[in-house]
Parts: structure tokens; C-alpha cells; sequence
């Protein structure tokens, strides 16, 4: 490993391997570029000279910086960023004009023609180079869009904290529609899909935290926020250093013009019923660092499915409060709208308890190519089996898994239990746990999925439930790549896991992704109280498919076809 000290004699050397690079890039244009435009060799030294301004403009293009320090060079970039008119425009300056060229993707047997610059005729040459590229449109490595990017990050003091747990957010219901830490989802909504920022999306991030346990892992007496809770104006707020639990979103300031900040601070203010009330929203008095953060880019396009009483759909009584709790808006679709190609425009579908056997062929078979291609699904109740019983009848074939995640027809017994998030097998109480240990993500209780407003991390109560917790009964149909992140606490106590009991699963499915919810209703709990943790918990899946994600690299070989003109 080569390290770069950081002096003024090591940046001088770099600046000298840039200059020459540079300078080789230009002599290499200025040789091609010098090439008269009219002339067309002929015999075997046209062939020769073609492949040489093939080798000329690859190199260039592997030669070229990328201007997104994520890529190792222009032609990485481009392919991976799918910048194809930018990749003609720079072929079509870098070629003499008497050249034409087309240009493809190849992998294995699959071939995608991407443009094309001049009509071939006669003698044809083709450059071939191997491109190890993010998020190929062909090729590459299935599950490409599943992981999140967790990074470490330095906020600036003046940063915005929008607190998630109940000790600064209360979660206590003030109406039939307003319960202050559902709002504060919402707030973090409509900071990302830009509604403050005249429709530009603003980034808001979020701190990720291990809820097991009665000590926080990372907010303990040694790591606190100096903040502030009156942002609007410090000087006249309560300063002093907090702890905060259940995975606080954060803007940083400078992202925050002075009016986007202060239409946030009102927004958060408002309150749509008649008792006042606002959503708590902190600022930090100095810089402050945390790892692991993830990145909310922007705000998804959300869709629930079926529509209710279509298929037995509890949409009204179910996954429809949590909308109207947060204030996040959705549209209901139904099959017509996802076989004309509705779900072209939508991120997520969020079903609630549903009978899905009696899909049709063709919408289940348009949901797979969809969550395939990268959509994301949370199913909650009846339709976390029948969905997998669906996908199996119309699509077995393609997996050696039972369904999108394995859930192979079976459901637990018991009800009313709370869900205890785990990580691996060897979580402290966990008891008999061999059955799933080995399918549970070790890290998966710092998923973005796991955050929990509970100190303990318990979501008391599986909900007002005829469809209890589900187990799996053959382990060699789960999706390998199957993370479980939530087992049943025994009569909501959070001493004990029951390996055997199930609440919360995910898994990658392809490029897409698939969370499944056991319980009925996530509002409330076995005797009716208010959950709004356990609604919380969707909100976490809602926004997952728009936090910045970890693409994993495939190859694909890039075809330059070319010809004279």
C-alpha cells in the first residue's frame, strides 16, 4: 500500500503525475486529432489504423480522471453513471470525422447496442476493453442495490437534530391523526423531497445506534450532543449536552440557507390539531462526529397495494393510519395501474394484511421484474405468505429460495409478543437460537431498518393479531441473503428471544429488496394502546429504498465497433 504524506514535497509530486498525464492525454488528442479527416487508408493498414485510434480513445478515456472521486477513471464513469451521450460526445471529439463507431455492452450471451455514430460499410475493426462497473444494465452481480453505504461524518455546530426517541419526541397520541414522533417522520419526508428547499432534495442523515440492550452502545456518558432546543434562537434556548436514542435524523448546516432553515423550524411548529403542539428539533453547538451514518437522499415515491377490500385488503384500518399519523403522501394502486406501467414511477409498495393468492399471473409476474430491477416491498400480516406462496406458483423456477424471502407457508402460534431486534446468535438472552443465528446478518442490529425508540430496543406487542408471529419450516428454502432483524420477546418482555417465533425479516432479492412485518395492525398493540415505534419501524423500510446505497461491482466488456465512413 502506497501512503501520500500530506506536505508540500508530496503534493508538488502529485501535481507533477497530473501535469504528465495531462500532458500525455494531449499528445495522444493531438496525434489522433492531426489524422486528416478525408483520407481512408487502404488494404490491412486501414485496419492497423483504426485499431489504433480504438486503442488511442480507450486509453484516454482509462487515463481521464472521473469527476466523481467514487470511480478509478472517465470510462468506469461513464458506464457505471449510464453517461452514454457524454461517452459519444467524447468519442465523436476524439475520433477523426471520418470515422464512424458504434458502441455496445456485452456480458456472457447478453448484448445491449447502447449508440451509434455513421453508417458501417466495408471493413470493420472492434476494440474490446473489460469495464468493472457499478450497477450494470447487464451483467453484473445480482443483489447490486442492496446494501447501504455507512460512513463516519463530522456535523458543523449549527446542524438541525430531529430527536426519535420518546424522551424528546413524545410518541403519546394527541389526536386521532397527530402523535408527535410519527410527525417528525414526516417532517424528515418532506425535508428530503425538498418541499422547503423550492423541490431541490436536501440530504438528512441518520445516526445509527444498537437499540439492544438498557446502555446505549454509542450514546453513552462518554459521546454526547451539545445542542440547543430552541435552534431558532440559541441564545434564549436550554444549552446543554443530551443523549439521544432510536436513531435522531440530522441536517447538516450546510445544506440550510437561512430562509430553508427557518421554513423548517416553522413547518415543524405546525400543528394540524387544535391543541398546540410541535415537533422537537435540536441544534448542535459544536462540531459533533458519529459513525455510523447513513445518507437519506431523497424523498420516495410510495404506493400501497391492494386497494382496500381488494384481495381481503385491511388498507383502511391498517397501513393507511400510518400515512395519515406522519403525513406522508402515497398513492393506492390497483392491477390495471401496475400492468400499464405505474410502477415505473414509484420507489416502494407497502402492502397491508391481504389474501394475495388471487393475484393475477401477470401482476405478481410484473411485481418480480419490478423488485428485481430495484423496487422495494414491505408486506405486513396475511400478505407476507401469500405474497411468497404468489411469487413461487409464477416464479419458482428462477430461485432455489421458497418465494421473494423464504417464509414457506407457516406461521407461528403464538400472539401478542413483543419484537426484540437481534443480530446474531450470540445476543445476550437469546436462548435456542441455532435455528436462525446462522441466517441473521451479524451486523443487522445496526441496519437503518433496527432503529428502535425503546431504550431496551423492544417493540412491545405484535399487534391486535389473528396472524401471529411465523417461523420457518425448511431452512434450505430461505433467501441466503435473508437478515433478520427482529425475534419474539416472550409476553413482551425483553429477557428472552424465542428463536423459533419470527416478527421482522429482510432480504435483498436481486436488485431490489423485501421486508416482511408479522402482526395485523402496527398502530396499536394487543389491547388497543398506541404503538407509534412499532409504525415507525415501516417508516425506517419506507425510506430505506432512498438512502445512499453500496453498489456492488460487475463486469461487463465495452465493444467499440468502427469503420470508415
Amino acid at each position: 500500500m502506497t501512503y501520500v504524506k500530506s506536505s508540500e514535497e508530496a503534493q508538488m509530486m502529485t501535481l507533477e503525475a497530473l501535469i504528465a498525464s495531462l500532458l500525455i492525454i494531449v499528445a495522444v488528442l493531438f496525434v489522433v486529432s492531426q489524422v486528416p479527416p478525408k483520407v481512408q487508408q487502404e488494404g490491412g493498414y486501414s485496419e492497423v489504423q483504426l485499431r489504433h485510434y480504438g486503442e488511442d480513445v480507450v486509453t484516454m478515456l482509462e487515463a481521464t480522471p472521473s469527476p466523481d472521486g467514487n470511480y478509478q477513471n472517465l470510462l468506469q464513469y461513464y458506464i457505471s453513471e449510464n453517461k452514454y451521450d457524454d461517452l459519444d460526445g467524447f468519442l465523436n471529439d476524439s475520433l477523426p470525422d471520418n470515422v464512424g463507431y458504434s458502441v455496445a455492452l456485452v456480458s456472457g450471451d447478453e448484448r445491449e447496442n447502447i449508440f451509434s455514430n455513421g453508417y458501417p460499410w466495408g471493413e470493420q475493426i472492434v476494440v474490446s476493453e473489460i469495464v468493472v462497473s457499478r450497477n450494470v444494465s447487464i451483467g453484473g452481480i445480482p443483489g447490486a442495490a442492496a446494501g447501504i453505504r455507512k460512513v463516519g461524518k463530522t456535523f458543523p455546530a449549527g446542524s438541525l437534530i430531529i430527536p426519535m426517541d420518546d424522551t424528546y419526541q413524545p410518541d403519546d397520541i394527541i389526536s386521532d391523526n397527530y402523535i408527535p414522533l410519527l410527525r417528525g417522520m414526516g417532517l424528515v419526508y418532506n425535508i428530503a423531497n425538498g418541499t422547503y428547499s423550492d423541490g431541490k432534495p436536501i440530504s438528512v442523515w441518520q445516526l445509527l445506534e444498537d437499540p439492544r440492550g438498557t446502555n446505549y452502545t454509542f450514546f453513552d456518558k462518554d459521546v454526547f450532543v451539545n445542542t440547543s432546543n430552541n435552534p431558532g434562537d440559541i441564545l434564549n434556548g436550554s444549552n446543554e449536552s443530551k443523549f439521544y436514542a432510536g436513531g435522531p435524523y440530522i441536517i447538516d448546516t450546510n445544506d440550510l440557507t437561512h430562509e430553508i432553515r427557518g421554513r423548517i423550524l416553522n413547518a415543524s411548529e405546525d400543528s394540524p390539531v387544535a391543541v398546540a403542539y410541535h415537533i422537537n428539533i435540536h441544534q448542535t453547538l459544536e462540531p459533533f462526529y458519529h459513525y455510523p451514518v447513513v445518507e437519506l437522499i431523497m424523498a420516495p415515491k410510495i404506493a400501497a397495494y391492494p386497494p382496500d377490500g381488494e384481495y381481503y385488503s385491511k388498507l383502511v384500518e391498517t397501513i393507511g393510519k400510518y400515512y395519515i399519523h406522519a403525513g406522508v403522501p402515497y398513492v393506492v394502486i390497483n392491477d390495471s395501474m401496475i400492468l400499464n406501467g405505474m410502477l415505473d414511477d414509484i420507489d416502494i409498495i407497502t402492502i397491508p394484511p391481504a389474501n394475495l393468492i388471487s393475484m393475477p399471473d401477470n401482476v405478481a409476474r410484473t411485481l418480480i421484474d419490478w423488485v428485481s430491477n430495484g423496487g422495494t416491498i414491505h408486506a405486513e400480516g396475511l400478505a407476507l405468505t401469500t405474497l411468497d406462496d404468489k411469487v413461487e406458483t409464477v416464479d419458482g423456477y428462477n430461485h432455489s429460495w421458497n418465494g421473494l424471502i423464504g417464509v414457506f407457508n407457516s406461521l407461528g402460534t403464538q400472539t401478542g409478543r413483543s419484537m426484540i431486534f437481534v443480530g446474531n446468535s450470540s445476543v445476550p438472552g437469546d436462548y435456542n437460537n441455532n435455528l436462525y443465528g446462522t441466517y441473521a446478518d451479524p451486523g443487522a442490529f445496526l441496519d437503518v431498518l433496527a432503529q428502535s425508540g425503546d431504550i431496551d430496543g423492544v417493540l412491545t406487542g405484535a399487534g391486535m393479531s389473528a396472524v401471529p408471529a411465523f417461523n420457518f419450516t425448511n431452512y434450505s428454502k430461505i433467501n441466503p441473503d435473508t437478515t433478520i432483524l427482529a425475534g419474539a420477546g416472550i409476553l413482551n418482555s425483553s429477557h428472552l428471544i424465542d428463536s423459533s417465533q419470527l416478527t421482522y425479516i429482510s432480504a435483498p432479492f436481486d436488485k431490489g429488496f423485501v421486508t416482511y412485518l408479522a402482526g395485523y395492525n402496527m398502530s396499536v398493540d394487543y389491547s388497543g394502546n398506541p404503538t407509534p415505534h412499532k409504525e415507525r419501524l415501516m417508516f425506517h423500510t419506507i425510506f430505506y429504498p432512498c438512502f445512499r446505497k453500496i453498489y456492488d461491482y460487475g463486469v461487463v466488456e465495452l465493444h467499440i465497433t468502427m469503420w470508415y465512413k
